[in-house]
């Protein structure tokens, strides 16, 4: 399956984590992939994808402010309210 044709499966307000040679060339929406970012990075749409991942990022909304750490460790107890936490979907595209 070429990039082009996984993105025809995604919707513009899913968020994208793009990755070559394990270096991330993308990080956004799928909307705000235009012809003018692929051309930044160098990314035709052609590009054969290798991998496909669903990840969540669990974290506090105000991580920043708070001296947290980026994302939440799993086995570590947060202290802080379930209403507090920010939970964002990236689909992980290796190419």
């Amino acid at each position: 399956m070429t990039l082009n044709e996984q993105l025809t499966v995604v919707t513009n307000p899913d968020r994208m984590r793009l990755q070559r040679d394990n270096e991330q060339i993308y990080v956004g929406f799928v909307g705000a992939f235009t012809e003018d970012a692929r051309e930044r990075i160098g990314v035709s749409g052609k590009e054969e994808v290798k991998k496909l991942r669903a990840v969540p990022e669990l974290r506090h909304r105000e991580w920043k402010e708070r001296g947290l750490m980026q994302p939440t460790q799993p086995e570590e107890t947060p202290d802080y309210k379930f209403s507090d936490l920010q939970l964002t979907l990236y689909y992980d595209i290796y190419i």
